[in-house]
């Protein structure tokens, strides 16, 4: 939060929120952000049963590891209950 004559001006930033599918696509777009959040959905195992996609297990991996390499502020959500 900056003040400035009497006026109080928020920085927010800019961020992304992710399911990390699209990992080229994320890693193209971290320049540009602040921070991101990236829902996982549970264990790495059981990606493809809850989400239907054969692969998406390595496709989050990958983007969670753009994410930390990143040097971006970045939360991961861990979602319980799915599938």
């Amino acid at each position: 939060m900056l003040q400035r004559q009497g006026c109080v001006i928020l920085v927010l930033g800019s961020g992304c929120n992710t399911a990390g599918s699209y990992p080229q696509r994320l890693n193209e777009q971290l320049s540009w952000v602040d921070w991101v959040a990236m829902d996982i959905k549970g264990e790495w195992a059981d990606y493809p049963e809850v989400t239907g996609v054969a692969n998406s297990a390595e496709k989050a991996r990958e983007s969670v590891e753009a994410v930390k390499a990143s040097g971006v502020a970045y939360e991961l959500r861990v979602l319980e209950g799915i599938g």
